[in-house]
């Protein structure tokens, strides 16, 4: 537990984050994704991930830190006592399920307000957040050239 903690904090102080977007399902034209930062270093003992649900989502913080083994075929399935995550090397995605996540509408509508959305796009970014506080699940995809490059600078 202490080398994986250990590991999570040298990744987050020396690594830089692969872009990615979050997908809320149930959403059309793009309205449940967001940009975000995703770090994950993956090799064939140890799977760590960390990053920062987004602000435009929830309007608070919520970190999210995992660690694991991964399972044969390339999948990976960590979980913690608020979150479950499902990812698949090959495909470069990873399915979220969590518990406990804090959303406040009020600093969500706040945000989109300052970044100049009209009110029908900030009705409908408030409409995701709405859905994800009461089931809090999503997909996380990251880009193929973006990982190897990541996954180059990892390699020691």
């Amino acid at each position: 537990m202490k080398k994986n903690f250990l590991l999570i904090i040298v990744m987050a102080l020396t690594q830089p984050c692969l872009a990615a977007i979050y997908q809320v399902p149930g959403f059309e034209n793009q309205i449940g994704n967001y940009e975000m930062d995703f770090d994950i270093s993956w090799d064939e003992s140890e799977v760590a991930v960390y990053y920062d649900l987004p602000l435009d989502l929830t309007g608070v913080s919520n970190r999210i830190e995992f660690s694991g083994v991964p399972a044969a075929g390339g999948i990976a399935i960590l979980k913690n006592e608020n979150a479950e995550l499902v990812c698949q090397k090959a495909t470069l995605v990873c399915n979220a399920k969590y518990k406990n996540i804090k959303v406040d509408l009020d600093t969500v509508r706040l945000r989109l307000q300052k970044k100049g959305l009209d009110q029908e796009q900030i009705e409908s970014r408030l409409a995701v957040s709405r859905a994800f506080s009461g089931d809090p699940i999503g997909v996380i995809v990251y880009d193929q050239d973006d990982y190897e490059q990541h996954m180059h600078y990892h390699s020691f």
